[in-house]
């Protein structure tokens, strides 16, 4: 910006904007540790057009102004989708989603309109914004829309744009009051959004005739996908039915699903009906899947760690080879994901394992066999330490576990790990020649000094160490 007469100064002339808003800061310094004003300055653009636009700051009171001077209007002819992104999820699905298609408004009688009817709120507040082509750089209005709820009811709600004027109406509508409310909590994710969240509003139970209901449409779910759930009471688990295990039903066949839960508070009955809607079968992946768990030598669950298998295209079969070391009491857990991610909640909709009530424990009665697995969650397999052989088949969701023969750090063959391999280890290093099958012993894809240190490592302690 320009010093002039103690105010700096920053001009944009011939600037063609949008009808909407324009957002800044004036940045000291360029860095962000200092900026005015707090929130974000925000000009609203009433009319589209070529404008000449002046930003002044003063620095000694730290005031931010904006003035906009319309040079010439260009006609709005442009078609435009506006959609409602705000809270809570019970209304919009997901919170301030400004692509949510689900939540795009309908032209009604002149005004974009979209509406919610017999929805379950608790009291609190509506927040929201219009937003024009699935993008927050034109909202109206400014401020966020705040509609307060004063109880907890069944609600219509019906919100309204004008396209030309920019206003916003909400009209939140109580049909029945109630003291108590209910949600579904469980998973898999692909069902329930957020897993095991007493709290997701888009999982509120809606009540009619003394039955509250909670349904979801076009759930794809793979075959053998073990969904289980509880309803809670009023956000807490001090409160769930049924009262001992989990509701628990088991898909049988990959498609998509319209599915409806129902519970009575009366006589706390709870039903559940998954409708197949379409064959389309969800299952079919063309990307990476990784091992995860305690494989290899990581020695625990990490969800950025993990060990890439190779795919084979002509059968969209997935292999690699694990060792497990046997971390709990000779017993080694891993499932699979479809990628890694930076935190556990990022990693939920892509992980997948075991149909299983609890942990599933591979015997020798299943090596070999097709083991089914469960997308989106799943529990993890159990085995005892050794070498094994996985293929996965990502079009039946089936698991083959095969063991091999093979002992890591066993350079010489002799069916174990001992200071021999140490000096055969070497001698290869130094002039080739050694079978290597077994002598990556720090993972990192190659045969180097790092396998000797981790192989002495592994004498000296027993126990490999972990990545």
């Amino acid at each position: 910006m320009t010093l002039v007469d103690g105010l700096y100064t920053w001009t944009k002339e011939n600037v063609e904007l949008s009808a909407g808003s324009i957002s800044f800061k004036v940045v000291v310094n360029h860095s962000w540790g200092e900026a005015y004003p707090g929130q974000n300055f925000v000009q609203s653009v009433s009319t589209k057009g070529i404008y000449n636009v002046t930003i002044t700051f003063n620095p000694d009171t730290k005031d931010v102004a904006c003035a906009l001077n319309l040079v010439e209007e260009i006609p709005d002819t442009d078609v435009h989708t506006y959609t409602v992104a705000g809270i809570p999820a019970a209304i919009f699905g997901t919170e301030w989603d400004a692509a949510n298609a689900d939540n795009d408004m309908e032209l009604v009688e002149g005004l974009y309109t979209f509406t919610k009817n017999n929805v379950a709120l608790t009291a609190g507040n509506i927040s929201f914004k219009v937003v024009q082509d699935h993008s927050w750089a034109v909202a109206y209005p400014a401020d966020n829309v705040v509609e307060p709820i004063a109880e907890n009811g069944n609600y219509n709600v019906k919100i309204t744009f004008n396209a030309e004027t920019k206003a916003v109406n909400i009209e939140a509508t109580l049909i029945e009051a109630s003291d108590d409310f209910y949600t579904v909590a469980g998973a898999p994710a692909a069902l329930f959004g957020t897993e095991w969240a007493p709290g997701n509003a888009a999982n509120n139970m809606t009540l009619a005739d003394g039955v509250y209901t909670w349904a979801k449409e076009g759930v794809d779910l793979n075959a053998n996908t073990l969904i289980e759930f509880k309803v809670v009471k009023n956000a807490s688990w001090a409160t769930c039915w049924p009262a001992g295990d989990n509701y628990k039903y088991t898909v049988a066949e990959a498609g998509t699903y319209n599915v409806t839960i129902t519970f009575n508070p009366e006589t706390e009955e709870i039903t559940f009906n998954a409708q197949k809607t379409g064959g389309v079968d969800p299952v079919h992946y063309d990307g990476d899947v990784y091992v995860l768990g305690e494989v290899n030598n990581i020695g625990g669950w990490y969800y950025d760690l993990g060990f890439k298998m190779t795919r084979d295209e002509a059968n969209n079969q997935y292999t690699t080879t694990i060792y497990t070391l046997g971390e709990n009491d000779g017993y080694s857990y891993f499932s699979f994901t479809k990628q890694l991610a930076e935190d556990w909640d990022a990693l939920a909709p892509y992980r997948f394992g075991a149909v299983s009530d609890g942990d599933y424990w591979v015997t020798d009665e299943v090596l070999g066999t097709e083991i089914p697995l469960t997308a989106n969650g799943g529990q993890a397999f159990r085995v005892p330490a050794g070498k094994w052989n996985l293929t996965l088949n990502v079009d039946n969701m089936t698991l083959v576990i095969e063991q091999m023969e093979g002992v890591l750090g066993d350079v010489d063959n002799d069916g174990e790990a001992s200071i021999a391999d140490v000096s055969n280890l070497i001698d290869y290093l130094l002039a080739g020649g050694a079978d290597l099958t077994d002598s990556d012993c720090d993972f990192d894809g190659e045969i180097a000094i790092g396998d000797v240190s981790a192989l002495i490592d592994f004498l000296l302690t027993n126990k490999w160490s972990s990545r």
